[in-house]
Order: structure tokens, then sequence, then C-alpha cells
């Protein structure tokens, strides 16, 4: 109950989710399908070189370990994330200049003085 109540403090709520005991509730079960099926799924990605450099009598010295295989996952969909934002960045200021050079009438331009 203690971090729904630092939420309702600071003004903080989640979208569809009532304040209070229900917050708490929603963030329980997110917390518990993190854990539950995050942690099994984390710990059969660090398995799997392993029992490939088992199964295919590779040094295990050459293969990649789960370790390095959750880093490179991770920075990939760190790199498309940043992609995305920087796509929706450009797709403003390309809108933002195509209203501008539209027209130049007092309309437009207290338009684009909210951008």
């Amino acid at each position: 109950m203690m971090v729904a109540d630092n939420f309702q403090k600071s003004g903080k709520f989640i979208l569809g989710i009532k304040t209070g005991n229900d917050t708490e509730k929603h963030l329980s079960t997110v917390l518990y399908r993190i854990n539950c099926l995050g942690g099994p799924i984390l710990a059969v990605i660090a398995i799997i070189p392993y029992v490939i450099s088992i199964t295919t009598k590779i040094p295990t010295g050459m293969a990649l370990g789960g370790t390095a295989n959750i880093i490179m996952v991770t920075t990939c969909l760190e790199l498309l994330n940043s992609i995305k934002s920087i796509a929706t960045t450009s797709g403003y200021n390309i809108t933002k200049k195509n209203i501008d050079h539209s027209n130049n009438d007092k309309s437009t331009k207290n338009i684009t003085s909210l951008w």
C-alpha cells in the first residue's frame, strides 16, 4: 500500500487504474508476471549457449555466454526505441516545416507559434 500512497501523494497515476488498492493490486500483478515469467526465460537464455556448446562439441570459450546474449538483445531493443523516437521527432519537424511553407497567412503563423 506504500507505493500506492506515494503515487497518490506525488500526483502520479496509472491510466485506467483507480488510485489506492486497485493501483497496489495492479502493480503487484505486473511484478508477479515479470518475476515468474521473466526469470525462467532469462535462465533459459543464459543456459542455451552452454547446451549448444555441449551438443555440438564446440569449446565453451568460443561460444557466446548467456549474459552476452542478454546484453546484445537489450542493446538492440534500446537502439530500436531510439530510432523510433528520432523518427517521430523528425515526423513532427517535417509536418511543422510543411505548415510553415504551405500558407503564410496569420492563422498559420498562430499555429506554428504553438510548435
